[in-house]
């Protein structure tokens, strides 16, 4: 029987789950991660996970939903009508960097998913949502309704957002990337993604 705990004591544990849960998805997949190792790694007994979740495909989702904190693409606010594109392109990167390498484990196992390792329909469905959602949270710093948008814009931004993808993939995992490379890649893409949405946003 799990004893009752005051609320400052319950979130700790259940950040401390989600927080072993990232690593443990993030490292293999989701078929392949045993709750008993999450608890273990989290300090707490298994059954917490069951209580606080309900479900391993459950705590994955929060695990997922926690990363959509995090913008999956970089924000264009600002860029439009900057006299200094590339300063103001290299800090926009620069702070997404931050954010996302602070939440590295949860960020992975999002790219699992994303990179098609997971079969659950419903679980690809909410990333599927999550990515139109970034999609639709950048155009609309450049236009006042994204539905408007035309297929060749939403197709431009989504091109991005794979580049994106990969080239954090390279330097949070694979390390053929470092930090200085990645900056200057999405710096670059960055910069030309902001030249050519206006040609095709409609």
């Amino acid at each position: 029987m799990l004893t009752p705990m005051s609320g400052e004591v319950l979130t700790d544990r259940r950040d401390r789950i989600l927080r072993a849960a990232a690593r443990h998805f993030a490292e293999q997949p989701y078929d392949k991660v045993s709750t008993v190792a999450i608890a273990a790694d989290a300090d707490v007994n298994r059954g917490w996970i069951y209580h606080e979740f309900g479900s391993k495909r459950d705590l994955y989702l929060a695990v997922l939903q926690r990363t959509a904190r995090v913008p999956s693409l970089p924000p264009l606010t600002g860029l439009m009508a900057t006299d200094d594109l590339e300063k103001s392109s290299a800090a926009v990167i620069d702070e997404w960097l931050d954010a996302v390498s602070a939440t590295r484990e949860s960020f992975l196992a999002l790219q699992r998913v994303h990179t098609g390792s997971h079969g659950d329909p419903v679980i690809r469905g909410v990333v599927r949502e999550m990515h139109e959602g970034t999609i639709d949270n950048l155009l609309s710093t450049v236009m006042q309704d994204p539905a408007d948008a035309s297929p060749a814009a939403r197709a431009l931004v989504a091109c991005f957002g794979e580049l994106a993808w990969q080239a954090l993939w390279e330097w949070l995992e694979s390390g053929r990337f470092d930090r200085t490379q990645v900056h200057a890649v999405l710096t670059t893409s960055l910069m030309a993604l902001v030249e050519l949405v206006p040609k095709v946003v409609r």
